[in-house]
C-alpha cells in the first residue's frame, strides 16, 4: 500500500511545480510587460505558451510580440488566442488586438474585417469602432492616392505619347522640307540648264545669222563686181566703133 500512495504523493509533486513554473511565468512576464521590458516578456510568455498553448498565453504573447512592433508574428498569436477563446468577450478582445496588430502592418481590408467580427460580438465597444474608422479612412485615403497616382502615370504616358508623335511630326516636317529643298534644287539645276541650252541655241542662231548676213554681202559684191565688169566691157565695146568719114 505505501508504493502506491508515493507514487501518487510524487504525481501531485510534480504536477504542483509544472503549476507553480506556469504561474511563474505569466507572473514573470506580466511584470517585465508592466515595465515596458517587452522582450523579457516575449519570452516568459513564449515559455508558458511552449507548455501549455491556451488563451492567455497565446495573447499576452502576441501583445509582447506587437509592442515590439513585429505585427506579422503578432498577428499568428492572435489567431491562435481566437482559437483557443471559451466566449464571446474573450474571441471578440482577441479579434481587437488582431485588427490592431493587421493594421500597423498595412493589412487593411483585413483588419477592417477583423474589427467588424469583433463588433458582431460586441456591440458596445467603442474602441474597436474607432478603429476600424480609422481603418477605413486609411483604406480610402490608400485608394484615393493609387488613384492619383494611377491617372499621374497615365498622363505622363500620354504626355510622352503626345511629345513623340510631335518629335515624329517634326521630324517628319524636316524630311519633307528637305526633300523640297532637294526638289527645289533639282529644279534649279534643271531650269540653269534649260537656259544654258537656250543661251547656246541663242547663240548658235546668232552665230548662223551672223554667217548668213556675211554670205549676203559677199554675194552683194560679187553681183557689184560682176556688173561693173560688165559695164566696163560694154564701154570698151563702144568705144572700138569705127567712125565714119567726113563728106569734105
Amino acid at each position: 500500500m505505501k508504493l502506491p500512495i508515493l507514487l501518487l504523493l510524487l504525481f501531485f509533486s510534480l504536477f504542483s511545480g509544472w503549476s507553480q513554473s506556469l504561474h511563474s511565468f505569466f507572473r514573470d512576464g506580466d511584470m517585465a510587460y508592466e515595465n515596458g521590458n517587452f522582450q523579457d516578456a516575449e519570452l516568459f510568455y513564449r515559455k508558458s505558451f511552449e507548455q501549455e498553448k491556451q488563451l492567455q498565453s497565446a495573447y499576452n504573447l502576441g501583445n509582447a510580440l506587437y509592442k515590439q512592433d513585429r505585427n506579422k508574428e503578432a498577428i499568428k498569436f492572435y489567431e491562435a488566442a481566437i482559437a483557443e477563446a471559451p466566449n464571446d468577450t474573450a474571441k471578440a478582445k482577441a479579434l481587437h488586438n488582431l485588427g490592431n496588430a493587421q493594421l500597423k502592418a498595412g493589412m487593411l481590408n483585413e483588419a477592417i474585417e477583423s474589427y467588424k467580427k469583433s463588433i458582431q460580438l460586441n456591440p458596445q465597444d467603442l474602441g474597436t469602432r474607432f478603429n476600424m474608422a480609422i481603418a477605413q479612412e486609411q483604406q480610402e485615403q490608400q485608394e484615393q492616392e493609387q488613384q492619383e497616382q494611377e491617372q499621374q502615370e497615365q498622363g505622363q504616358e500620354e504626355q510622352g505619347q503626345e511629345e513623340q508623335g510631335q518629335e515624329e511630326q517634326e521630324q517628319q516636317e524636316q524630311e519633307q522640307e528637305e526633300q523640297g529643298q532637294e526638289e527645289q534644287g533639282q529644279e534649279q539645276q534643271e531650269q540653269g540648264q534649260q537656259e544654258q541650252e537656250q543661251q547656246g541655241n541663242s547663240s548658235d542662231i546668232k552665230k548662223e545669222t551672223a554667217l548668213n548676213k556675211q554670205e549676203v554681202e559677199r554675194l552683194l559684191q560679187i553681183m557689184n563686181e560682176e556688173e561693173q565688169k560688165v559695164l566696163e566691157r560694154m564701154r570698151m565695146r563702144s568705144s572700138k566703133k569705127i567712125k565714119p568719114e567726113k563728106d569734105w
